[in-house]
């Protein structure tokens, strides 16, 4: 028999945690028959060719704040799957698109 799937989307809210917890709670007793996909959409900041204008300087300050929030929520990603599994569920059963 094929391993259900669930897609979780991921947004880094405090409902997002409860999701976490009732994919834990709901599918305990058949962790090993369940795929879990952890799934996060984000708009990749775009890039900029480096001038001396104050604009573009300002314009790469904020890109580069952007670049790091995605790495924080990349981490953040990464929390949520050692959460599964700290839940029972297998490492091999849970998947990650960001």
């Amino acid at each position: 028999m094929e391993a259900e799937k669930i897609l979780l989307p991921y947004n880094f809210t405090g409902n997002d945690q409860k999701a976490l917890n009732f994919v834990i709670r709901t599918f305990a007793s058949r962790k090993n028959d369940i795929q879990i996909i952890l799934f996060n959409a984000f708009t990749p900041p775009p890039r900029i060719e480096p001038t001396r204008s104050t604009v573009m300087e300002k314009l790469r300050t904020n890109i580069n704040f952007a670049q790091q929030q995605i790495k924080e929520q990349e981490n953040d990603l990464l929390l949520a799957k050692k959460t599964l599994v700290r839940g029972g569920f297998a490492e091999s059963n849970i998947r990650m698109v960001f």
